[in-house]
């Protein structure tokens, strides 16, 4: 269950009621920078983790799409230790890590992942963006745009 509700407190209700009710294994509720109303101890208590790992700008990344300046990239990590998804953001923000491939099972990134050698993380990135961190990524071919129809880019 995905919670992208601009209101964190709203999505985690929804999340709780999902898990209650539907037996929905794992909640994923997106935070806001610098706005989050939900104590993340409150989300763990719930049993609901933090999606794409971090605060993120939700309605930026919406924006970036409907406007056709985004891609999707993979990338394998080559690292030898493991790392957690707040790391994958880097410093920059132009890179969103959404998905971790990891020996067939595709996994939502959250706060509680942690990206293993081997691991194939595919990011949401601004078209423009570079490698993200960390330096231990290896491109895989095979960007994918994301612009739309009559978008301008």
């Amino acid at each position: 269950m995905v919670g992208l509700i601009p209101n964190e407190g709203v999505s985690l209700l929804v999340a709780e009621k999902a898990r209650r009710e539907f037996r929905v294994r794992t909640a994923y509720v997106a935070f806001r920078p610098g706005r989050a109303a939900v104590p993340r101890e409150r989300l763990k208590a719930r049993g609901a983790r933090i999606l794409f790992g971090t605060e993120t700008d939700i309605a930026h990344w919406s924006r970036e799409l409907e406007a056709g300046r985004t891609v999707l990239r993979s990338y394998r990590y080559t690292g030898d230790e493991e790392v957690s998804a707040t790391e994958l953001h880097g410093t920059d923000r132009q890179a969103l890590p959404l998905l971790i491939k990891r020996r067939g099972l595709v996994l939502l990134v959250d706060d509680q992942l942690r990206v293993r050698e081997g691991d194939v993380v595919t990011f949401l990135q601004a078209a423009e963006a570079s490698v993200p961190r960390p330096a231990e990524m290896e491109p895989l071919s095979g960007d994918a745009s994301l612009a739309r129809e009559g978008s301008s880019s």
